[in-house]
């Protein structure tokens, strides 16, 4: 029983810990796009946001007892090409027609902002791939888990040579592969592993000073951000590399030690969660609700360094675009087909009719 409860315990801090980091990415596009700004305290937060999003990711897709066998894998990707292809590929088009955007737009690594699902389908190729080859070859478990951080890291930085040896000449090719933003795949990838061996990542939680080490190399690392960014290519690549593992591990570390206060029985856990649920819908949507006229009206952002009143204007605008989102997500969700087919919800209407015969 206990082990149940803690069970129940992890996934409902995974899902508020889901919740945060859309908040996170919805802030970011609301200081970015809205305010037309991005300030300091905005570039602390975006080293750790996209990598912690696509670690959980990872973290949610690992299943001890998933067999990556031909059926499995054929199940599996129809199921995804759904809701990570098709659907977001609407909702782009849906957009560019809106905006007055190009269609070329979608062979750029930003393919207007509808990126992120896109790449989170291609590690799911990469990974089993990967898995298909391990037991094709009878690998160990440790040295699948090597292989693994090695295949993450060559993606991590043959993806910024990638960019700069393509992108800057406008190559469409390698920016509908996704260019740069193949990297993240080492922190899917890494959200696996950590779920794989989460008895051993929690004893390093508890037992070492590692969540001490993260935060102050996170820290310092910030600090001399400068001297760093100007020490050539390859301190900048740690740069980001570390910020983004020490960030990963800090807010993960935080939401697993505060879980009580995650749950869906208090306030603030019952927020997150409800994000949590809904980040794809939330993703899809948001683009359509940054009101870009605050550009115009709010140029004292761009005219002088205000974090913190931006942070706050920001994280408000942002609150209201997630609540309109939800609204208009519960809508469209009124209809079963559609909640399946653009956001992936289950059927449910299906099971009820099944089981009654």
């Amino acid at each position: 029983m206990s082990a149940e409860v803690k069970q129940t315990k992890r996934i409902e801090y995974i899902d508020a810990l889901r919740g945060f980091t859309m908040i996170l990415v919805v802030l970011h596009h609301v200081s970015l796009l809205g305010f037309c700004v991005e300030s300091e305290l905005g570039r602390w937060i975006v080293e750790f946001r996209m990598p912690l999003f696509f670690f959980i990711s990872g973290f949610v897709l690992y299943k001890s007892s998933q067999v990556w066998n031909f059926s499995n894998i054929l199940v599996f990707l129809k199921k995804k090409i759904t809701v990570q292809i098709l659907s977001p590929f609407i909702f782009f088009l849906i957009y560019i027609y809106v905006y007055n955007e190009n269609i070329n737009e979608f062979m750029t690594p930003n393919k207007a902002g509808y990126w992120f699902t896109f790449m989170l389908f291609s590690y799911f190729l990469i990974y089993i791939l990967c898995q298909v080859l391990f037991d094709k070859f009878k690998v160990k478990s440790g040295i699948r888990d090597l292989i693994l951080v090695f295949v993450g890291l060559l993606v991590f930085f043959s993806a910024y040579a990638l960019s700069y040896l393509f992108l800057e000449k406008d190559n469409q090719w390698a920016g509908l592969i996704g260019g740069a933003n193949l990297k993240y795949f080492l922190f899917f990838g890494l959200g696996t592993l950590v779920k794989k061996h989460f008895d051993t990542f929690e004893r390093w939680l508890d037992a070492t000073p590692l969540v001490l080490v993260s935060i102050s190399a996170y820290f310092l690392m910030n600090v001399f951000y400068e001297p760093i960014n100007n020490s050539g290519a390859i301190f900048r690549f740690l740069f980001i590399l570390l910020t983004a593992c020490t960030g990963i591990i800090v807010v993960f570390a935080f939401f697993r030690k505060y879980q009580a206060c995650f749950t869906s029985n208090q306030l603030a856990g019952k927020f997150l969660q409800t994000i949590g649920r809904r980040t794809l819908d939330i993703y899809l949507l948001h683009y359509f609700f940054i009101p870009m006229q605050m550009r115009s009206a709010f140029t004292i952002f761009s005219e002088y360094n205000l974090p913190l009143i931006e942070f706050v204007c920001s994280l408000t605008v942002a609150f209201l675009i997630i609540a309109v989102c939800l609204g208009v997500s519960s809508v469209l969700r009124l209809s079963p087909t559609l909640g399946w087919f653009l956001f992936g919800a289950k059927r449910e209407y299906v099971d009820k009719r099944l089981v009654s015969r």
